[in-house]
């Protein structure tokens, strides 16, 4: 089992609590630079923090006015590897020195899924920016994990709240062009590639180009699973079929909250890198929403329809209604129920004068006033 957490800020904590139990000084080399953006903040009471910025020489200068016999408690941060012979080597042996950044420290919680991997991920900046909000991706016991923690640096990097989830991360590096590069300076392309590959069930991804790959598996998980269509055309792009499902529903989501002109630049690519327009056929397709050209399709189908005068009236607003909630909204849907209302009102209206046999004006003028007024609306 993953281990349960433990609060990052705690750990630090009392590992420097511990260390000065009975010393006046601690010496604390952060090799990786994990915990700079978090050292001001933990606060302990009775301890004095030294943070190195360049200049051992300023750190002994304040000791040596505030505190020359070293009756207090210091604490002295340096972010760098220990220089040899180290610069302020009387006041590790005065007190204590240790080497702790965030893989050393995780490693030390005996969690059984520690690996190289994972000791790689918390490194440099990579483990800075996880440190920053370590306790809020790690709340109330929530698990650790090495996915979780690609999870959680996916979102700091993205401006995402930590905790978004997979679909919210994928959607919006689709919509920032921009990001991949940052991914790619901070070492973390990798990790994404290898999460996606085993916790997200695309096999194929990282073989291509990183955008149109989780693209095509969105569009076309969604087009599969909300088709009703072989799958087989489309194996290679697709995630594993246990997967499939989330990756359409993570489309949908998309397509109601995300950036329609990243959304339709990427939909119409998919379109023509499958020919879509020519294979896609029937009904059942009216359920797609992420494919632009399922509209033109079954436009197609119901002109032909129209012409062997065999189209359903009740078919016809089924799939009108429904292709006029999508993302694309054409026009025409809306025209096709308008006029689909109209003849249904006319036939209703036609049916109540055949059962008047001789109505008078006052009927006629409440007939409308009650409902026939909405013909004249629709018309």
């Amino acid at each position: 089992m993953p281990q349960k957490r433990k609060t990052l800020k705690g750990m630090l904590k009392e590992i420097i609590k511990m260390k000065l139990r009975d010393k006046p000084i601690l010496v604390w080399y952060d090799t990786e630079g994990s915990f700079r953006d978090i050292i001001n903040k933990l606060g302990i009471a009775g301890v004095k923090l030294l943070v190195f910025d360049g200049s051992y020489l300023e750190i002994k200068v304040k000791i040596e006015e505030e505190d020359p016999e070293l009756k207090g408690k210091w604490l002295i941060y340096i972010p760098e590897k220990p220089h040899k012979p180290s610069w302020i080597r009387d006041y590790e042996l005065a007190g204590e020195c240790m080497e702790l950044s965030l893989p050393e420290l995780y490693s030390q919680w005996g969690s059984p899924l520690f690996s190289q991997d994972v000791e790689d991920l918390l490194k440099g900046e990579r483990g800075r920016i996880l440190a920053t909000k370590w306790d809020e991706a790690f709340i109330h016991g929530t698990t650790i994990t090495k996915e979780n923690m690609v999870e959680a640096l996916l979102c700091i990097c993205l401006g995402i709240p930590v905790g978004s989830g997979p679909g919210k991360i994928i959607t919006t590096i689709l919509e920032k062009a921009d990001v991949w590069e940052k991914l790619e300076q901070l070492g973390i392309t990798k990790f994404f590639e290898d999460y996606v590959r085993e916790n997200l069930g695309l096999k194929a991804f990282g073989k291509e180009n990183a955008f149109m790959s989780l693209s095509r598996a969105l569009f076309l998980s969604e087009l599969v699973e909300y088709g009703n269509i072989d799958h087989t055309p489309y194996e290679d792009a697709l995630p594993e079929e246990i997967h499939r499902k989330k990756w359409a529903d993570w489309l949908r989501e998309w397509l109601k909250s995300g950036n329609k002109k990243e959304i339709e630049k990427l939909a119409k690519r998919v379109e023509i890198d499958y020919d879509l327009k020519n294979k896609l056929s029937g009904w059942d397709i009216q359920d797609v929403q992420g494919i632009p050209c399922v509209d033109d399709i079954l436009f197609d189908q119901i002109r032909v329809l129209t012409e062997t005068n065999t189209l359903s009236l009740p078919l016809l607003k089924k799939v009108a209604g429904k292709r006029q909630q999508t993302l694309w909204k054409h026009s025409a849907w809306e025209a096709v129920l308008r006029t689909i209302n109209v003849l249904e009102m006319s036939e209703k209206v036609i049916d109540e004068l055949k059962s008047k046999a001789s109505p008078t004006l006052n009927e006629l003028f409440h007939s409308y006033k009650d409902a026939w007024y909405q013909l004249d609306r629709e018309y």
